[in-house]
């Protein structure tokens, strides 16, 4: 913790002046010509992601583009290459300057304003963690690797989940020692969907950004955090599960009620086909399906597909004998707005009653959730 203070203290002697003119990004990027360049809002709610993108042309490798923002907020700025280069930029109304090569995106260096230099400080702390604790990249690989046996995919999940857990903790502390930092609030309204806390604690956090923002553009973000905070409300373990209809393949339709009073207990599966981890995971999923079907546990495979090809084809694929339902419009998806579903894949379990009984479970815990629930 230390380390980190530390590093913010350090950040804030190297940000700029604010001024009232706005903002000017001069980028000189080397290794690239010319090509088109989108700035946007790094944060979409549910209800703005019409929000235009800033499109800028990059003539020589270079360009310098002016602008003035109401607040300070998160952006990503992407270099249309093939693949696109991009990259997150915290901007103020002051002079920013962006130098770098495209094709070492670690070479890219920022120099903005205050929330700038201490989004790069967390960034360091992040990156010193990877360092030290795990060859991510080996990890990750194996992972991908289809030789690679389902008991070691599975220690490789957890060596994973506890090195994100590790990364996340950063932004929780950062998010709490700064409740009227601007970043602060970006950060807790973007990671809510992979940590949390307990209800208390999330409306205390969200409680002290209200008093620091109360008025201005930074209502966009508090308004999100607190339909988030919310939701998170309705999806606790002992509420009942909210409800929504979506159609299968064939298009009939299904409803989730309809469906959960079949099973003794009946998982949410939130997945997509072009999800690779989701698609890592189906062939223990099938097997714990088959394991625990008879003894009264459904599936409802509820997928953030966009295109109708990819998802049947990786139901047929997969061997998904359990019902699939999807609106084929990618992450606007009814029940992910319902459950607040940031990532996949993703689990919520319910009961005959309707009832939450187990929340966002790993494979060997599903199994184990369900040796003890059917048991008893």
């Amino acid at each position: 913790m230390k380390k980190i203070l530390s590093l913010l203290l350090l950040a804030a002697l190297f940000s700029c002046t604010s001024t009232h003119d706005g903002y000017t990004i001069r980028a000189t990027i080397t290794g690239i010509d010319s090509a088109m360049v989108i700035l946007k809002v790094q944060i979409r709610t549910n209800t703005d992601f019409d929000i235009p993108a800033d499109t800028i042309q990059m003539v020589n490798g270079t360009f310098t583009y002016k602008k003035k923002i109401t607040t300070p907020e998160a952006y990503t700025l992407s270099i249309q290459t093939t693949p696109p280069v991009s990259f997150p930029i915290f901007l103020e109304n002051c002079a920013v300057s962006i130098k770098g090569d495209v094709s070492d995106i670690s070479s890219i260096e920022i120099k903005a304003g205050k929330y700038q230099a201490v989004m790069d400080s967390l960034t360091k702390v992040k990156k010193a963690i990877y360092d030290n604790f795990a060859p991510i990249e080996e990890i990750i690989n194996e992972l991908r690797d289809p030789a690679t046996p389902d008991a070691r995919k599975q220690e490789l999940r957890e060596v994973a989940n506890e090195l994100n857990s590790k990364v996340i903790e950063v932004d929780v502390n950062y998010v709490e020692q700064n409740p009227t930092s601007r970043l602060a609030l970006s950060r807790f309204v973007s990671s809510l969907g992979q940590y949390g806390g307990t209800q208390a604690e999330l409306e205390e956090q969200l409680a002290a950004f209200t008093n620091a923002f109360p008025e201005g553009a930074d209502n966009r973000l508090i308004r999100y955090a607190q339909t988030i905070v919310a939701t998170y409300q309705s999806i606790q373990i002992g509420m009942p599960a909210p409800d929504f209809t979506m159609n299968d393949p064939k298009g009939n339709p299904i409803k989730l009620s309809d469906f959960y009073v079949q099973n003794k207990v009946t998982m949410i599966d939130f997945w997509a086909g072009w999800c690779s981890p989701c698609r890592q995971f189906n062939p223990m999923l099938v097997s714990i399906y088959n394991k625990h079907h008879k003894e009264g546990f459904g599936i409802l495979g509820v997928s953030f597909d966009h295109t109708e090809s990819q998802w049947i084809q990786a139901i047929s694929d997969d061997k998904l004998t359990w019902p699939q339902v999807s609106e084929l419009t990618f992450w606007d998806n009814t029940a992910a707005k319902l459950y607040f579903v940031r990532y996949i894949p993703q689990n919520i379990f319910v009961d005959q009653n309707g009832i939450i009984v187990a929340r966002r479970l790993e494979g060997g815990e599903i199994d184990a959730f369900l040796a003890e629930f059917l048991g008893k």
